[in-house]
């Protein structure tokens, strides 16, 4: 596992290592430019990305928004960058609320 936010950072590291990576990670907090500099990288290396449910409102705390956000990123991911569907491992952020007693 990849896990930088800094894009030569992870190619340097694709370009290093053997076998499937997998980069860690993507979001749409920022729009389409991390998925505009991530997903070619990833494509032309052959590894597989994390994909969280985040965008430009934030964190999608439904089911609904976080649907909508991951069909965002696959979209964008597969039509237009040409990634393998089985490339993208999507982390929809559930956290769970708990009572300490």
């Amino acid at each position: 596992m990849i896990d930088s936010t800094e894009a030569p950072v992870i190619e340097q590291a694709l370009q290093l290592f053997a076998g499937k990576c997998i980069v860690n990670s993507i979001n749409m907090e920022d729009g389409e430019e991390r998925i505009n500099r991530i997903v070619p990288m990833c494509k032309k290396y052959g590894a597989a990305v994390v994909a969280l449910t985040i965008d430009e409102k934030g964190m999608a705390k439904t089911a609904t928004a976080k649907l909508e956000v991951a069909r965002r990123m696959h979209d964008l991911s597969v039509n237009k960058f040409g990634m393998k569907p089985s490339d993208l491992i999507f982390d929809t952020l559930t956290f769970h609320a708990r009572q300490w007693r």
